[in-house]
C-alpha cells in the first residue's frame, strides 16, 4: 500500500484511485467482521495497513479528498470491528494516539466534522480495560484523545461542542485513578 500511496501522491493526482482502494479495503474488512471471516482483518493486521492509513493521513501532500476518506474509513472501522483481537489491534501500537495528534486543517469544516466523528467513535470504545491504549502513563502522562477533544470545548459549532461533551462524559465514567488525576489536572489548567 505504501508504494501505491507514494505514487498516487507524487503524481499530483487527486487520489481517486487511492480513495477507491481504501473504500474497497473498508468494505471487505467490515463485511469480514460481520460475517465472521477473520482472514480479511488478519491480512490487514499482517500488512500493517492501519499504520499506513494513519501515516497517509499525516502527509501534507495528501489531498483533502484522500484525508476525508481516510477519516471516514477509520471511523467506520472503529465503529464496526467487534472481535476482541481486532479491536485490540486497532487500539494497540500507539496508532490511536498518533492519529489523534495528527495535524490537520481544522478550519475546514469537513475535515473537522470527520475528525470529531472519529474521536467520538474512539471514545465509545473507552472502558476500564481499553483505557490502557488511550492513556499513556510513561515516560510522561498523556491522553491525546482527551487533550485533542478538549481543544474544541468552546468551538463555535454547537454539534462540535456536543460531541466534545459526549467524549468527555465517556472519559469521566472510566475508573482509573492515574487517568482521573491527569484529566482533572488538565481540566483545571486548560479549560475555561
Amino acid at each position: 500500500m505504501g508504494l501505491c500511496v507514494t505514487q498516487d501522491l507524487d503524481n499530483n493526482c487527486d487520489g481517486d484511485a487511492l480513495i477507491e482502494i481504501v473504500r474497497q479495503i473498508t468494505e471487505a474488512l467490515v463485511w469480514g467482521e460481520q460475517t465472521n471471516h477473520s482472514q480479511f482483518f488478519d491480512f490487514f493486521c499482517e500488512k500493517s495497513i492501519f499504520s499506513d492509513l494513519v501515516h497517509v493521513l499525516s502527509l501534507k501532500k495528501a489531498s483533502k479528498k484522500v484525508k476525508l476518506q481516510l477519516l471516514q474509513t477509520l471511523s467506520m472501522l472503529i465503529q464496526n470491528i467487534n472481535r476482541k483481537t481486532s479491536v485490540y489491534y486497532i487500539l494497540s501500537n500507539n496508532h490511536v494516539n498518533r492519529l489523534m495528534s495528527t495535524n490537520m486543517d481544522f478550519d475546514d469544516e469537513d475535515v473537522l466534522a470527520y475528525y470529531i466523528t472519529l474521536m467520538k467513535s474512539l471514545a465509545m470504545r473507552l472502558d476500564n480495560e481499553s483505557i490502557k491504549f488511550f492513556f499513556i502513563q510513561h515516560p510522561e502522562p498523556s491522553f491525546p484523545l482527551y487533550i485533542e477533544a478538549t481543544k474544541f470545548f468552546s468551538h463555535r459549532d454547537h454539534m462540535v461542542r456536543a460531541t466534545v461533551r459526549t467524549i468527555t462524559l465517556q472519559v469521566y465514567k472510566i475508573e482509573d485513578p492515574p487517568m482521573r488525576r491527569f484529566v482533572l489536572r488538565h481540566a483545571a489548567e486548560h479549560l475555561p
